[in-house]
């Protein structure tokens, strides 16, 4: 399955051919910061917000789970 994650000016585009059922953000220490129920096969997420640093982006499928890490810079 294709899973892409795109971070572009503060906004988190995530695109997958599978229904994306959870999506769910942690910091760098494992802090979970959100937990989003999507059903669906995109997503989109404004975390100009977030301050700048690394986080992990964790996304639930049918087919499993991906975790992928994401750079915020402000």
């Amino acid at each position: 399955s294709k899973l892409d994650i795109d971070l572009n000016h503060g906004l988190l585009n995530i695109n997958s051919n599978n229904e994306i059922q959870i999506i769910k953000i942690f910091n760098i220490l494992g802090k979970e910061l959100s937990f989003i129920e999507v059903n669906n096969k995109d997503y989109k997420m404004d975390l100009s917000d977030f301050q700048a640093g690394f986080y992990l982006i964790s996304t639930k499928t049918e087919n499993g789970e991906s975790i992928q890490k994401i750079n915020i810079v402000k």
